[in-house]
């Protein structure tokens, strides 16, 4: 992916307690992100614990714009 356009994730302050393995507020790549959310999928599943994976509207994405030329 080009580093110019990479996509940015970030856990909203008021869902912080859902997801305790990423930083509050911190942007991260979105592959960084995607790591976290799978190994925490995997363990639930180890455990038996069947939840959503991935709600959207617990996270703020953006793309990291282009440099000015």
């Amino acid at each position: 992916m080009n580093a110019e356009r990479e996509v940015r994730v970030r856990v909203r302050s008021k869902f912080a307690a859902l997801y305790p393995e990423l930083a509050t507020d911190v942007w991260v790549s979105a592959r960084e992100f995607a790591e976290v959310i799978v190994t925490r999928a995997s363990h639930a599943r180890r455990q038996s614990l069947h939840r959503r994976t991935l709600d959207p509207r617990h996270f703020e994405f953006r793309r990291r714009p282009l440099p000015v030329a």
